[in-house]
């Protein structure tokens, strides 16, 4: 995710911050659950309307920022169940994807992986270097920007998923 806070950019004391939630919990966009252990804790979580408008922010923050890759109108429900968590620094080349479906809930770890001057990815999960969860990285704009910035920094190619037939 963008690293484009709220926190970073606001002094904001708890309770603003709490009068802020309330107000997103009253409009349908977040729910909040409250837990006592040790000290209060406060746990927010998107609703599906929060998740909508919080992708169509990145989206725009996508375009906004010039980043090459372009949505398909299906790429929604294509991955309506896929959350990705990108971590790619010096010590871990992984993107984990948290792959959640009414069947099941899952985290594919995909690695990005050098041969010779080409960056490829390979999903542990699928044992694979063309599955649903490499095809969801490099149709997320901001992943996809991730890796070819990546791969441009490292002077490397990307080696992209193959389309499949049928």
């Amino acid at each position: 995710m963008p690293s484009t806070h709220l926190m970073e950019k606001t002094k904001i004391n708890y309770h603003v911050l709490s009068k802020l939630i309330d107000k997103l919990e009253s409009d349908g966009y977040v729910k909040k659950e409250e837990k006592i252990i040790g000290r209060r804790k406060i746990l927010v979580s998107l609703t599906e309307k929060g998740r909508v408008v919080a992708e169509k922010l990145l989206e725009a923050e996508a375009v906004a920022k010039g980043y090459d890759a372009v949505m398909t109108p299906n790429w929604r429900d294509r991955f309506k169940g896929m959350r990705a968590f990108a971590h790619m620094n010096i010590h871990e080349n992984i993107i984990r994807v948290w792959d959640i479906t009414p069947e099941r809930e899952r985290i594919a770890e995909v690695e990005i992986r050098i041969r010779g001057n080409r960056m490829m990815l390979y999903c542990t999960l699928c044992n694979s270097t063309s599955c649903e969860h490499i095809d969801y990285i490099f149709s997320n704009p901001y992943l996809r920007h991730l890796i070819f910035e990546k791969a441009e920094i490292e002077g490397l190619r990307v080696a992209e998923p193959k389309e499949k037939s049928g």
